[in-house]
């Protein structure tokens, strides 16, 4: 199968609310860098939440269609196994971190996926080092750099191998250097792994030059 992730006529409202999303249909090459841009409001975070299970999974709502994710209809899937193909970085990233140090904050996932030390050790080591953290292991999470956390954030997500990696508006907080570098090395990660690269993001102008296809979201 040459595509990572497909929407199938999906539409979805949360409780209680109008429609967000109105059969939407799209599908994000294996390997691509895909862009998904648009007015605040139109869907985009709903789109990333479908593709890790959580939208209609964990917040309920009314939905349609279907979002293929490896092949698998998420639908009715346990969040914590998607995972296993999706990993989700949210705009407020801050919020995934819950631990005191950046070794703690890599492993935390990995043993609450039942990893032996010795596995978990070598993936938190290679994912720090696919980020550009290696050396920090020791430090507290207020010593980093928001850069820095927000690459904890990916680390704590590379590490469980995904196929998607997922990002809502990963670039937000980040000044224009970080956020060209952060682009430059989700690239690389793509390049180096095959992995499939899917980044919410409103200012386009530093991830453009990587950007492999583009969905833009209307009304």
């Amino acid at each position: 199968m040459n595509e990572a992730v497909i929407f199938e006529g999906f539409s979805y409202a949360y409780p209680k609310t109008e429609p967000v999303l109105n059969e939407i249909e799209f599908a994000v090459p294996r390997g691509s860098f895909t862009v998904i841009t648009g007015p605040s409001g139109a869907g985009k975070s709903t789109i990333c939440r479908a593709m890790a299970g959580i939208v209609p999974n964990y917040y309920g709502g009314r939905s349609a269609g279907r979002v293929l994710v490896d092949g698998e209809d998420t639908a009715g899937q346990r969040i914590a196994d998607l995972t296993r193909f999706v990993g989700l970085v949210l705009d407020d990233y801050e919020s995934q971190l819950v631990s005191l140090t950046v070794e703690e904050e890599v492993l935390f996932g990995l043993y609450n996926r039942g990893l032996a030390p010795a596995e978990a050790l070598p993936a938190m080591r290679k994912a720090l080092n696919e980020v550009g953290l290696t050396g920090k292991e020791k430090l507290r999470l207020d010593e980093l750099s928001g850069g820095q956390r927000q690459r904890l954030a990916i680390a704590s997500v590379l590490a469980y191998k995904p196929d998607v990696l997922v990002l809502d508006e990963a670039a937000s907080a980040l000044d224009p250097e970080g956020a060209e570098s952060l682009y430059r090395m989700l690239d690389e990660l793509r390049r180096d792994y095959n992995l499939t690269v899917i980044v919410v993001e409103h200012e386009l102008t530093y991830v453009l030059p990587y950007a492999t296809q583009m969905l833009v979201l209307v009304d």
